[in-house]
């Protein structure tokens, strides 16, 4: 199994167009740039790389073929893809005058201004369609909207870059709002793959936070549906409970970190974020049958 390594924002290729705004936004493009694709794999991390930022990329022309958790995707003029950080990625191909313009966040509150938290459509599409075709005249706008901030960004005489930004942003939101619930008229749904890939979003959102996170509302809440919902949907799926997924990671971390030997059975219930070694000790006794302390012992 190969190593998978770290990508941060500041490691995407710079051909002396990128632009970096308070270390959390990211303007960057090939345009007019002929591109050298061996050259570009020797900038990136050895693959396959965790990507630890979110971004949009738009394509202009040409053609760009990569793996994005184990699927393989090919980027065509008037194509978008949405990059969530966590992803798995990995660059197979690209054709020599590749243009494609990139927005990228590394803080997720300046992602949050591309839609209204109320447009649930957008945020439910985005969890089983990362990749799509838009129509040509919607590219044309964000391509508007990318320029502009580009050019305000440059402009050192220009003082409220930041407001600039956030509104830039949002109204590039309303305009993407209404592509998503174009594209979404074209796509027929398939209920059981809907479910698979709402499955596979919840466990690695759960892999993500289960330390901090035992409440399933929060992973309802990042996924926009109802605990109820998503309890009924996992067990249909995967034939366990939502709870039991969340208990089984708790349950393994604190495990790995008993055997280890290296923390008290207080110190374990404060890494993973249990109101108090009592109830970290009944969670475990429940799912063991031993506390924590004869585990460790045994």
């Amino acid at each position: 199994m190969k190593n998978i390594t770290d990508f941060h924002l500041s490691m995407i290729p710079d051909e002396g167009k990128n632009i970096f705004f308070e270390n959390e936004l990211l303007l960057a493009d090939s345009i007019g740039v002929e591109v050298d694709h061996e050259a570009i794999r020797q900038l990136l991390p050895m693959p396959p790389f965790q990507i630890d930022f979110i971004m949009m990329v738009f394509c202009l022309g040409g053609e760009l073929s990569f793996i994005l958790n184990q699927q393989e995707i090919r980027l065509h003029a008037n194509d978008v893809v949405f990059v969530n950080n966590n992803d798995i990625g990995e660059i197979l191909d690209t054709s020599k005058h590749f243009e494609v313009f990139v927005i990228g966040f590394s803080n997720r509150n300046y992602f949050e201004n591309i839609y209204s938290k109320s447009a649930w459509e957008f945020r439910n599409f985005l969890l089983f369609r990362s990749h799509f075709p838009i129509p040509e005249q919607d590219m044309k706008e964000y391509f508007m909207f990318y320029e502009l901030m580009r050019n305000k960004l440059s402009d050192k005489e220009f003082i409220p870059k930041k407001e600039f930004i956030a509104k830039s942003l949002s109204l590039m939101g309303v305009i993407m709002q209404n592509t998503i619930m174009n594209v979404s008229k074209l796509i027929p749904q398939n209920s059981k793959q809907r479910n698979i890939l709402l499955l596979e979003q919840f466990i690695n959102l759960v892999k993500m936070h289960f330390r901090k996170q035992h409440n399933l509302q929060f992973y309802a809440d990042e996924l926009c549906i109802t605990p109820k919902y998503l309890s009924q949907l996992v067990y249909e799926t995967s034939g366990h409970f939502a709870s039991d997924w969340i208990k089984k990671y708790l349950l393994d971390e604190a495990k790995t970190l008993l055997k280890e030997g290296h923390y008290t059975v207080n110190q374990v219930a404060d890494l993973l974020c249990f109101p108090n070694a009592s109830y970290f000790t009944r969670f475990f006794k429940r799912q063991t049958h031993m506390t924590p302390m004869q585990y460790q012992k045994e």
